[in-house]
């Protein structure tokens, strides 16, 4: 179980803020019979034996008792008579991990995943699910993982074996995920690669931890964000013996008591999938090798699995017609700090709007140093107001004018702001001024890209700060100057961002991304240059393929292009482009302006070839993994010819993880409690790279493309859709606000 850095129990202070239902019903509420005697207890604990025994070795993801758990499963699949999904119980996936600092490869995680077909809407699923990787052997100790997670895994096959026998209305998907514990990995996967499209799942109804119920409470997570849900679990916990209590999903909870994000429903409901979590609280065994099956309350559990059944039951035999709203709530949840920042927002909308328009008019194309660092000086004294401590990076060593670092001591979680000064716009082009052109609408060099962005930022810091909210967090801000173009050596021109990030836990960056307030960006693929020089043999074409001559610089270079593309192609998120290529007796490229020339004869072999592209990957392994299969290709050269690889440095990738898919959720949440609606991952195929990027290596949790929302970057049409300003701006408030309650759990 991957969700709890903090232990709870059900008695502590918080417990005030927790919605609770005791599910015994009162008499006139008893008229349906208690579903019971559908669960075979002894098959359900020899289920949970088996899985947790010493010969499974813990389960770890990549090991061989993680296989011996996989073939159990899917044994159990088979015998129970579900239909494989697409010809197979298997969902094959790769993922890397970081272990005491060296990065490892899992090449053969799987999913286990069956089906019951429904009787009446066999398109439309409910996904039943529960993660059987546990966490193996540590110094010579079995961590058995009996109620993490062998009591979710065999409750889910006890659902499979009354379903197989009463399919009802709508089919059942079973999952059994890998990797939950390396970070949600087989979850993540499933919902990038979708077996079935994620918009005929009506309902996911996770398994995690539902054995070890001490206290006879079983807790069930996800009603405050899909209510429709609540009267469903409601009507299927009447009458039972133990206690369902909702809660640990609302906004405002102390670090770890929000479990939205913490097993495998995550990744679903961030994809907008509703969802229901069913679990216990902490226990003194929990992530230790006493986690043993002994140690499970045979009678709470038994009794826990049909409360699940019930509810399966109920979920799987509604229409489809009748599936629950697959948004989360929207507003209602702001607590007066959050109102009164909310009214701060209001209140200096049109200050912001002023401050946009000033800071639009300065031009400050990358290359205009005065104009940067004049932008610099306003944002300067908007942070100096605010009690920031700021000061000026010159930008001399990296040919650029600069960047602006200020600083704000708190006592919160230590949060990194990020924007830039520069607009792609240099005093000779024709789009100089900010212009309004409609009561919502405004044009300017930079009002998206990203000057509003700035000022949503500061006009956020500025809400927080009246509504005496601002000392809960510890907060730096890097103001970059050369976004745009960036200057070199690029590692000196991204010192002082990556300084400042190492001294955070939590990144946000104030991009417009692709303009669509429904969107932000938790995942950036990186990119890098590479430049490919082939030399080879001259001579009459009339003796090419000679053994003596060989087949010339051209062919070598197209051998190598076509075996980029047959090796690396189809790899999903990563691309690798030839821009530019040259040959013949003579190729001359000029990097720096991507332009060149090359001469020779129809009759002569050619002696050099040049090509120019460049690599894009959304994680550093996929990069590492590229860059060498590509040198790789490279060095089996063809006869009498010789070729070198080379990369520039480049854009990291913002990689994708569940501490960024954990900050969407509560920046998702504030825009719905500020009534700005939902908001969804952007595909991080679309997102170019970005100065938070830098930041991604060094601290625990990224958001970016929040700031000033529009359309047409980087052309003379640029607008911006000033409506969203205030609503960027609060829910960028409520969000830093939530960070300094606590709200990330760090």
């Amino acid at each position: 179980m991957l969700r709890r850095p903090v232990k709870r129990t059900v008695g502590c202070s918080w417990c005030a803020v927790l919605l609770v239902l005791t599910a015994t019903a009162p008499a006139a509420q008893s008229a349906r019979p208690r579903e019971t005697g559908r669960v075979d207890a002894a098959r359900l604990m020899r289920d949970v034996e088996a899985l947790s025994a010493p010969e499974m070795e813990g389960r770890l993801s990549g090991t061989p008792g993680n296989k011996r758990a996989q073939a159990f499963i899917a044994a159990q699949f088979k015998d129970i008579g579900l239909e494989p999904l697409n010809g197979a119980f298997e969902q094959k996936f790769s993922f890397k991990k970081t272990t005491r600092g060296t990065v490892q490869d899992v090449p053969d995680a799987a999913n286990l995943m069956a089906l019951v077909g429904g009787t009446a809407e066999r398109d439309r699923y409910v996904v039943v699910s529960a993660h059987y990787d546990h966490l193996g052997v540590r110094g010579g100790q079995v961590y058995r993982g009996a109620d993490d997670n062998a009591s979710g895994v065999a409750a889910m096959l006890a659902a499979a074996r009354w379903f197989r026998a009463h399919p009802p209305r709508q089919s059942l998907l079973f999952v059994a995920f890998d990797a939950e514990e390396e970070g949600l990995q087989g979850a993540r996967h499933f919902v990038a690669h979708p077996p079935v499209p994620l918009d005929r799942i009506s309902t996911v109804l996770n398994l995690d931890m539902v054995g070890r119920g001490d206290k006879n409470v079983l807790f069930v997570t996800g009603t405050h964000h899909y209510p429709a849900l609540k009267p469903i679990v409601e009507d299927a916990a009447r009458g039972r013996s133990i206690t369902i209590t909702f809660g640990h999903d609302q906004p405002g909870l102390p670090p770890g008591d929000d479990w939205t994000q913490s097993s495998d429903h995550g990744p679903f409901h961030t994809a907008r999938v509703p969802f229901l979590y069913f679990g216990v609280e902490d226990h003194p065994d929990y992530h230790k090798p006493s986690d043993t099956a002994d140690k499970i309350p045979r009678a709470f559990y038994a009794e826990a699995v049909e409360m699940v059944l019930s509810t399966v039951q109920r979920l799987a035999d509604a229409s489809g017609a009748a599936a629950p709203p697959r948004q989360p709530r929207q507003g209602g949840a702001l607590t007066p700090a959050e109102q009164r920042i909310v009214a701060a927002v209001d209140a200096g909308n049109a200050q912001a709007l002023a401050l946009l328009e000033r800071v639009v008019n300065i031009n400050s194309g990358s290359m205009n140093f005065p104009g940067v660092r004049a932008v610099g000086e306003v944002f300067r004294g908007e942070l100096e107001s605010l009690g920031f401590t700021v000061r000026w990076i010159d930008g001399a060593a990296f040919k650029r004018a600069g960047h602006l670092v200020a600083e704000r001591p708190g006592r919160g979680p230590r949060v990194l702001l990020i924007g830039h000064l520069d607009t792609v716009f240099e005093p000779d082009s024709p789009f100089q001024k900010f212009e309004r052109v409609g009561d919502t609408t405004a044009r300017g060099p930079g009002v998206i890209d990203m000057k509003g962005g700035d000022v949503v930022m500061i006009s956020a810091l500025k809400a927080l700060k009246a509504a005496g909210a601002l000392d809960a967090l510890q907060l730096r801000v890097v103001l970059t100057g050369d976004e745009e173009l960036t200057g070199e050596p690029l590692s000196a021109a991204r010192e002082a961002l990556v300084s400042e990030a190492k001294k955070a836990d939590i990144a946000i960056g104030f991009e417009n991304g692709p303009g669509d307030p429904r969107t932000a960006v938790i995942a950036r693929r990186g990119t890098t240059g590479w430049l490919l020089r082939v030399k080879a043999k001259p001579a009459h074409s009339s003796q090419i393929f000679r053994e003596d001559i060989g087949a010339g610089a051209i062919y070598e270079a197209a051998r190598i292009l076509q075996a980029f593309r047959e090796t690396l192609g189809g790899e999903p998120h990563l691309t690798f482009n030839p821009g530019v290529i040259l040959g013949g007796t003579a190729a001359d490229l000029d990097v720096a302006l991507a332009r060149g020339t090359a001469s020779g004869k129809e009759n002569v072999i050619a002696a050099q070839a040049v090509v120019m592209g460049d690599l894009r990957a959304l994680s550093a392994a996929q990069f590492d993994s590229a860059t060498a299969r590509m040198r790789e290709i490279v060095a089996k050269s063809l006869p009498h010819a010789e070729s070198t690889l080379t990369f520039d440095e480049g854009y990291p990738p913002l990689a994708p993880g569940p501490g960024n898919e954990r900050l969407l959720a509560l920046y998702d949440q504030a825009s719905r409690d500020v009534g700005a609606g939902p908001v969804g991952p952007v595909n991080p195929d679309r997102a170019g790279a970005a100065d938070v990027s830098f930041a991604a290596g060094h601290v625990k949790m990224v958001l970016d493309g929040i700031g000033l929302m529009g359309h047409s970057d980087h052309t003379p049409q640029e607008t911006a859709d000033l409506a969203t300003l205030p609503s960027q701006t609060k829910r960028a408030a409520i969000l830093l606000h939530r960070l300094g309650q606590g709200a990330a759990g760090l």
